[in-house]
C-alpha cells in the first residue's frame, strides 16, 4: 500500500509541474502574441501616416505649390586687364557675362 501511494504522489507531482509549465508557456506565448500585435499595429500606423504625408507632399508638388528659393548670382568688379582674351571678346560682344567663380582657364574659351 505504501508504494502506491508514493506513486500517486510522485505522479501528482509530476502534474502539477506540468500544468505549472504549461501555464507560464502559454502565458508567454499569450504576451509575445499581444506584443507583437501592439508592434505589428504601431508599424501599420506609421506606414499609413507616412503615406499620407509622401501623398500630400505629392499633390503639393505636382500642383506647384511648393516654394522655389531664387538663387540670385553674386556679382564683383573686375579688372578688365586681369580678363583672359577669350573672356575680353565675350564682354565685347555682349552686355554682361555670367563666369563660374574660381580661376578661369583661358582654354575654355
Amino acid at each position: 500500500m505504501g508504494t502506491f501511494i508514493i506513486t500517486i504522489a510522485v505522479l501528482s507531482l509530476c502534474v502539477y509541474v506540468f500544468t505549472l509549465l504549461w501555464k507560464s508557456v502559454l502565458k508567454f506565448c499569450y504576451y509575445l502574441l499581444l506584443r507583437s500585435a501592439d508592434v505589428v499595429t504601431k508599424v501599420i500606423t506609421a506606414t499609413k501616416k507616412a503615406g499620407k504625408a509622401a501623398w500630400w507632399l505629392y499633390k503639393r508638388y505636382r500642383n506647384g505649390r511648393t516654394v522655389r528659393v531664387p538663387v540670385e548670382p553674386e556679382e564683383e568688379e573686375v579688372d578688365i586687364d586681369m580678363l583672359p582674351d577669350g573672356l575680353q571678346e565675350e564682354l565685347e560682344i555682349h552686355d554682361e557675362v555670367i563666369v563660374k567663380k574660381g580661376d578661369i582657364d583661358p582654354a575654355e574659351f
